[in-house]
């Protein structure tokens, strides 16, 4: 098949969750057989990287940079997500309709809710093509807990009235998402049984999220860690993964270290 895919950022280096999913679909769609596009948001396409051995060609984008004023306009102005206006771009649009004015595609998947917005683009401008949203989390589900956790601590009730506005409207967005796309894909059973609620026949195929094993057989450098070490990993610019240590050092690690002289080591960008 000729399939376009369609990823908020280049889905290499695969230094993010995000990035190592996409990265794996890619790879395995060109293992097996199919001929891929990929567009993308990037400030220049990237050189030298195996993206473009597993690829046709390679489109790009320049980010779209929204202000903090553009986003508080939208929460009160609008009923729509954040997360669906917050890559929505005429210069994605345009490339988007132009990528599929030029080839016959069978397929457009895209990869994660901030570019599945343009899902129902695709819908008018090319009917037949089938459309698939492949969903990196249940979102609607994950900002109702964050609002919850908010709710807790009065300093952090502005987020937690926001997370509830957003879960309300992320919602209307995946039903908005699970009716138009011929098929949705979910990372887990979990994210699945909540996704499957928004799609009429009740399907959400799960496809877990993978890694190359031998990538990681070869190490660039020894570390010397503490013998009881202790290892988080994960994005720090993303609010679960911040509130999850934060719990964790108030809550959990005092008990730890009261046994053991253990270190805690938070590993990742941000």
């Amino acid at each position: 098949m000729r399939i376009l895919m369609v990823t908020a950022s280049p889905p290499y280096p695969p230094f993010s969750g995000g990035a190592i999913r996409g990265y794996g679909i890619l790879h395995g769609l060109h293992a097996a057989g199919h001929m891929v596009t990929l567009l993308t948001f990037a400030d220049e396409t990237p050189q030298n990287t195996p993206l473009s051995q597993f690829t046709e060609r390679v489109i790009t984008v320049p980010p779209l940079r929204r202000t903090t004023s553009r986003r508080l306009r939208d929460l009160i102005l609008t009923d729509r997500a954040d997360i669906a206006l917050r890559l929505r771009s005429d210069t994605m649009l345009q490339a988007l309709s132009g990528v599929l004015d030029s080839g016959e595609f069978d397929l457009v998947q895209f990869e994660g809710i901030e570019v599945a917005n343009y899902l129902f683009d695709v819908r008018q401008h090319s009917p037949d093509v089938v459309t698939i949203y492949d969903a990196f989390n249940a979102e609607a589900d994950l900002q109702r807990v964050i609002a919850q956790i908010d709710r807790g601590d009065l300093r952090r009730l502005p987020g937690a009235i926001y997370s509830t506005i957003q879960a309300q409207r992320i919602e209307q967005f995946e039903r908005a998402l699970g009716e138009a796309a011929h098929a949705v894909i979910a990372v887990s059973d979990e994210d699945a049984a909540l996704l499957k609620t928004h799609r009429a026949n009740g399907i959400v195929h799960v496809v877990p999220s993978g890694i190359f094993v031998n990538d990681y057989t070869n190490t660039v450098s020894d570390l010397t860690l503490n013998p009881h070490a202790l290892v988080f990993t994960g994005k720090m610019d993303y609010r679960p993964n911040v509130d999850a240590m934060l719990w964790f050092a108030e809550h959990v690690l005092p008990q730890v270290t009261s046994q053991l002289d253990a270190h805690l080591y938070i590993i990742g960008q941000k």
